[in-house]
């Protein structure tokens, strides 16, 4: 039998320096700059646990655990019982495969710098990132030229060993690079070119600091792009389409099916006459292999650029496509982007997630079913839209004609069902439906539910006899006449029933294909407020400023009605 201790994890809001704060922080190597308690939470070693076997449980870098914790060994031993602080905007942001390549260039590094350079590990050595403010790290991004080298400013109080530790460089390649600028020493101000592996970079980030590329052609795009007109007899439309198709070497079956929902509008497309030609990119969720296809000039003439899916991978190509004034999409993420008119969000914006609600709610009497797991965002709307409304805590005891004498006589009572947890939106279903029953013919009730519910695979039958309305970024009804074509193009090709993922691509492509096609490269000019269904998921792109970006504003209304048929509106 096998003896396990499990590492405990705790919410880190009291004092810092309270008992049980960090060691390290309590220590002489503590930093005198103000953290945000917020940002973190603490960690104790449990035993057995190493600093590799942490930042792969939070998905942290080395670089980012030893900033927080600045008195944390060298060497990286730890002991149970100790606390780590553990950066909560910062989790997530690297892999496995790249903590290993970190811990272990961590060490080579260490080794190299102390065998070559003279200099020892018992130099001070402060590497710094931002200072703090409350909202946590101000970290300024690391900058990487079209060569692949970091431009690092040398700022006070660093040394060589410093430097060569954080960027996982030894002191030997450093001076070679830099010989010219290191004649009198490290000085403050010099830019030092660090020759940095490419594929440390992930999501966005290389050690957890956010990588801006520069010296590339994002700076500037030679003349005007022209106006192309396509169709028949014009150039065909020439698409990058860039999807995570594999993460760790694992196919990524999500994007396969939106891939394939593509390919069938294309099939679309070309029956009447039009070209298109279309290359697939597999960008992995890995900044690096984005980074390399801008590096390659393989996209500097396209027409139109479809991804990557993810925001920060999104965001740097972006940029590129605003330096190479091309128009991307974004397919699924809400992104950035705020100032770029090159962008096209199809993802619904949060401001106007629940402006359909609103008109269900006027002149009714608003009941919300409280349940301490609910939808806070979604209970604040039909809080600040309902002028009458009161409040019931869910019991699951309780028999539903308890909530009989809350509902008036002539006037329709909206009971709003916000929890985000199927098990227990299944139970405040239920209730409702015995309520349904006992005022059968006496009183008016309808219910509204959190977008959630659309996720949670509840019985259509119990939506259909309460007469549930609920928004949704997305909805497929498959009773729909063009559904049903989709749907039979797509088994008949892939062999399978299409996902949410296959509607999507679907309706990705065959708008911006359709949009193209007939109002030319120069689509952007008549977006704003364009509005079209595809489908049956809607989609009306606006813009929210001068030259930002193209954010779809439409959310889709859906009414199960007491007559078995679903209202999409």
């Amino acid at each position: 039998m096998f003896l396990m201790t499990m590492p405990i994890v705790q919410l880190a809001y009291a004092s810092c320096d309270a008992p049980g704060g960090s060691a390290y922080e309590n220590s002489e190597y503590a930093s005198p700059r103000r953290r945000n308690r917020n940002a973190y939470i603490s960690h104790v070693v449990g035993t057995g646990e190493t600093v590799y076997s942490v930042l792969v449980r939070y998905g942290l870098p080395l670089s980012v655990l030893r900033a927080d914790n600045p008195g944390l060994p060298d060497d990286n031993e730890i002991k149970a019982g100790e606390t780590l602080r553990i950066n909560k905007s910062r989790m997530g942001s690297v892999n496995e495969s790249q903590i290993s390549a970190e811990i272990a260039a961590d060490a080579r590094i260490r080794e190299l710098s102390e065998k070559d350079s003279g200099e020892t590990e018992s130099e001070e050595v402060e590497v710094l990132i931002g200072d703090y403010d409350e909202s946590g790290y101000d970290v300024p991004p690391i900058e990487v030229d079209a060569a692949g080298f970091v431009h690092h400013e040398v700022v006070a109080e660093e040394t060589l060993f410093g430097i060569s530790r954080y960027y996982h460089v030894s002191v030997p390649v450093i001076r070679e690079k830099n010989s010219d600028k290191l004649v009198d020493g490290l000085k403050i101000g010099t830019v030092l070119l660090i020759p940095v592996d490419m594929s440390l970079i992930y999501n966005g980030e290389m050690f957890g600091r956010p990588v801006r590329f520069i010296g590339t052609d994002y700076d500037a795009y030679e003349g005007e792009r022209p106006l192309k007109r396509f169709g028949t007899s014009y150039t065909p439309i020439n698409v990058a389409l860039m999807l995570p198709m594999t993460s760790d070497g694992h196919p990524q079956m999500q994007f396969s099916e939106f891939y394939q929902g593509v390919l069938i509008a294309l099939d679309s497309i070309k029956r009447e006459g039009a070209s298109i030609d279309l290359n697939l990119y597999d960008t992995h969720h890995d900044s690096s292999k984005v980074y390399s296809l801008i590096s390659s000039g393989d996209l500097a003439d396209v027409d139109l650029m479809i991804g990557p899916v993810y925001g920060n991978t999104f965001e740097l190509m972006a940029e590129y496509a605003r330096a190479r004034k091309i128009p991307i999409v974004s397919p699924l993420a809400e992104v950035g982007c705020q100032d770029n008119p090159y962008v096209y969000q199809m993802a619904a914006d949060a401001s106007t997630h629940y402006d359909k609600i609103g008109p269900l709610l006027h002149g009714k009497h608003v009941v919300i079913i409280e349940t301490g797991d609910d939808d806070s965002l979604f209970v604040d709307y039909v809080k600040r839209h309902a002028i009458d409304c009161s409040f019931i805590a869910f019991d699951r005891s309780a028999k539903p004609d308890v909530i009989v004498p809350i509902m008036p006589y002539g006037r329709e009572t909206v009971f709003v069902v916000a929890s985000k947890t199927r098990e227990m939106t299944d139970q405040v279903i239920s209730k409702l439906l015995g309520l349904k029953m006992l005022t059968s013919g006496r009183k008016q009730m309808s219910v509204v539910a959190s977008s959630r519910i659309s996720r949670m695979g509840l019985d259509p039958a119990s939506l259909f006899r309460l007469g549930v309305s609920y928004v949704t970024s997305y909805h497929v009804n498959r009773s729909d006449p063009l559904v049903r074509k989709f749907d039979a193009d797509y088994i008949r090709r892939f062999g399978k029933v299409p996902s949410l993922y296959a509607y999507r691509g679907y309706d990705v492509a065959m708008f911006f294909f359709g949009t193209m096609l007939e109002m030319g490269s120069g689509f952007g000019d008549y977006m704003d407020n364009y509005y079209t269904t595809i489908l049956q998921s809607r989609y009306k792109l606006k813009r929210f400023a001068r030259n930002g970006k193209f954010v779809n504003t439409e959310w889709v209304l859906v009414d199960y009605a007491p007559s078995y048929n679903i209202y999409v509106r």
